[in-house]
């Protein structure tokens, strides 16, 4: 009975010291540290052959063959294909084969098409593949946008060259990120256009050339990002007539509608000098209706949008003009006054007014490896371009101000500091010289190597303990020994 109750003991402090090294946390690993399995596809499975990839004209049949594909150890016994045109939008097929391995469709959109097909044999397994479709305008119609990188933040010209091919072209729209900028009619024979605009550091830029069958192409250009916030530039005090109010709007606005983001109390204004009056403005941004902005004749308040907006006021002035001296003859003496003259002008006021919203860090993924960090997000600061990120892991700085790409997926790894244990915060923050903005994630982090030594320790003594007490026997013979 005393050997069957000793043997008892032992086998539960084996079990008991099993199951507290298993729960004691990791030493010298990470919780990341855990490589992921991989699964093999399913043997016998079916292998499926959408075809080559294709380059043809628009509104031309695309056919479609996917009877390459093969089981092998059975048959393929259906074909389903999906179908998304370069603007999103499904496609439907029509089949040329009962079974629908041969089929076509029709292209009457520019870009590229995704064409997949998932082929199912007589066991219910499945496979898919994919093709790519590129649909390119009629007859070498084609056109090439090219800016000045060197005038970024100030007025300069957007070269447009237009191949028309055996298209009739009818104009040309030029846009800064979905603003649309100018237009203009555009010679049969094509050729090179200059377009005058303000390069807004890091803006794209679009050319979109239609024909006479509303057949478009186009082409981008990016500006370069510059390396600090920039300002549109703003007319001299003692230039007149001038509009006046801010050339910077940052912050949320006030309401946000279909015409664009309003702000309260954002008021430009006509400033005329003394020998000035306006009698009559009609104001205007961008390409919108002029009317629906007007307040009175010498102030507006305005429906703008993200990026730069151009600012115009059409003026009918009276101006005073100051004339030459006379003078006047009174008995043995001559006075001398000014004959001035009132005339009535026209002017054209612009100014270009930046709206900025904040940087946006979007999808931050912060994941552990050994003992560094993988930091991944989606930096969206078009308008001004972003100047610099820092990290925070807890209370250290691991980045400070480090210059960055302006947009885009960024990758970053950095290392984990001294000190930073088990739950711990980790802070983004992204700069573009007018607006900062974080994020802030809690990440688990390997724990302090001190603690789970002790942690380990105080487990195993407790144990002992337990030991002890469940059989005092082995205890007695063990401090005999």
């Amino acid at each position: 009975m005393n050997q069957t109750a000793s043997r008892l003991g032992s086998c539960l402090f084996v079990f008991l010291l099993v199951c507290a090294v298993a729960a004691a946390p990791a030493i010298a690993s990470s919780p990341a540290a855990t490589a992921a399995t991989s699964q093999s596809a399913p043997e016998g499975a079916p292998q499926a052959e959408a075809g080559l990839d294709q380059t043809v004209e628009r509104n031309a049949s695309v056919l479609l063959d996917a009877t390459q594909s093969h089981s092998p150890e059975g048959e393929i016994v259906s074909y389903d294909w999906t179908i998304t045109s370069p603007s999103g939008d499904a496609i439907t097929q029509t089949c040329d084969s009962t079974d629908c391995g041969l089929a076509h469709f029709r292209v009457p959109e520019l870009g590229d098409y995704t064409v997949s097909v998932t082929v199912t044999d007589d066991d219910g397994q499945t496979a898919t593949d994919t093709l790519y479709v590129a649909v390119v305008p009629r007859g070498d119609f084609g056109v090439e946008l090219q800016g000045s990188p060197d005038a970024t933040g100030e007025e300069a010209n957007l070269t447009t060259t237009i191949s028309p091919g055996a298209a009739v072209v009818e104009n040309v729209t030029w846009y800064r990120g979905d603003q649309r900028i100018g237009n203009q009619s555009v010679s049969e024979l094509g050729g090179v256009i200059n377009h005058t605009a303000l390069i807004a550091p890091g803006a794209t830029y679009r050319a979109v050339v239609a024909d006479q069958w509303n057949q478009t192409v186009s082409d981008t250009w990016s500006a370069p990002g510059g390396t600090d916030s920039w300002t549109p530039n703003t007319p001299e005090s003692e230039e007149y007539p001038r509009i006046e109010g801010p050339a910077v709007i940052t912050g949320e606005p006030d309401a946000i509608t279909d015409d664009g983001w309003e702000y309260e109390g954002l008021d430009y204004v006509v400033r005329t000098s003394e020998h000035g009056t306006v009698t009559d403005a009609i104001w205007g941004v961008g390409n919108g209706d002029a009317e629906n902005y007007a307040v009175d004749g010498t102030q507006a308040e305005f429906t703008l949008r993200p990026g730069v907006n151009t600012v115009t006021a059409n003026l009918d002035l009276t101006v005073e003009r100051l004339g030459n001296y006379a003078g006047h003859g009174m008995g043995n003496s001559t006075a001398y006054s000014r004959i001035n003259t009132t005339v009535s002008t026209e002017a054209v006021l612009h100014r270009n007014v930046i709206v900025d919203p904040e940087p946006e860090i979007q999808g931050l993924e912060i994941d552990l490896s050994g003992n560094s960090l993988l930091i991944k997000y989606t930096l969206n600061d078009k308008h001004n371009p972003a100047d610099s990120m820092d990290v925070v892991i807890g209370d250290s700085y691991v980045i400070t101000g480090e210059t960055m790409d302006p947009s885009g997926i960024i990758y970053k790894e950095v290392e984990i500091p001294d000190g930073e244990h088990d739950e711990t915060e980790v802070t983004v923050r992204v700069d573009d010289g007018r607006q900062t903005v974080s994020r802030t994630q809690t990440v688990l982090l390997p724990p302090d190597p001190e603690e789970a030594r002790s942690r380990v320790t105080d487990v195993m003594e407790r144990l002992l303990k337990l030991f002890k007490k469940i059989n005092p026997r082995e205890s007695n013979r063990s401090r005999r020994d």
